[in-house]
């Protein structure tokens, strides 16, 4: 009897261990879940950020909020990642809103955003550069709005509405994970909160250093990293005066790589 016991337990053991290999096997990555934003000059625009994933890790939903008005955009993609639609839904004390982002893709290339209220539809269509990675809204006007990115996916300058944005990056990891193609989601955050949201922190892949709009206010970044080496904090300072612009927290989840 004893003896059958010793093989029960070595038998127990080896599944227990078994197991244990293969958790230690399993890939995981942390992935953003969370922005708590604070701007000292404006408490009406301090809000918080939530990111959900489906089950392939791309960002399913994203929802920021503050104290007089709630966002919601939910994303939907196709067999080849790519986002094909983004429905907003905006609620504030004026009532609700919901904006729906139809994105037709070339080759892979986003050429064609049509935005649309059940009323009507106001399609958006871009010229794709591929030297410069450049997409361009076409337009009449000499100064169409435009977005540059870096080999990254990460955005590098963009000139939206009058607005003219730049942005630097070091080889860091940011503080989003795998978010290629991300343009539509861009989009829809400068069409429906501008800077309410400070554009989700711009779905960046790696570290932002430096930020300038308008080519007169110039930005610097000091970052806190956790013990796991992820960004846990960001304060956003004026590089003239020194003053904080905004400060943000930022919150993760483990999730297994596929």
């Amino acid at each position: 009897m004893k003896k059958i016991n010793k093989i029960t337990i070595l038998i127990i053991s080896f599944f227990i261990f078994s197991c244990n290999n293969d958790d230690d096997q399993v890939s995981k990555e942390y992935f953003l879940t969370k922005i708590t934003t604070t701007l000292p000059s404006s408490t009406t625009s301090s809000g918080t950020t939530n990111i959900q994933y489906d089950s392939k890790n791309r960002i399913s939903q994203f929802s920021y909020q503050n104290v007089s008005q709630t966002y919601i955009f939910e994303v939907d993609y196709n067999t080849e990642n790519l986002i094909t639609s983004i429905i907003s839904t905006k609620t504030s004390s004026t009532g609700t809103n919901i904006l729906t982002f139809n994105c037709t893709y070339t080759n892979a290339i986003l050429s064609q955003i049509i935005i649309s209220n059940g009323a009507a539809a106001i399609p958006y269509n871009f010229i794709y550069d591929n030297a410069s990675n450049k997409y361009t809204i076409e337009s009449t006007s000499t100064t169409p709005d435009y977005y540059k990115y870096d080999s990254n996916e990460n955005i590098i300058e963009f000139y939206f509405s009058g607005l003219l944005a730049n942005f630097e990056y070091n080889n860091n990891k940011g503080i989003y994970n795998h978010t290629n193609n991300n343009l539509p989601l861009l989009f829809a955050n400068l069409v429906n909160m501008q800077e309410e949201s400070l554009y989700s922190y711009l779905f960046t892949n790696k570290e932002m250093t430096t930020m300038t709009f308008s080519l007169t206010n110039n930005f610097n970044s000091t970052i806190t990293r956790n013990e796991e080496n992820n960004i846990s904090e960001v304060e956003i300072k004026n590089t003239a005066s020194g003053e904080t612009v905004f400060s943000s927290t930022m919150d993760y989840e483990p999730r297994t790589i596929n």
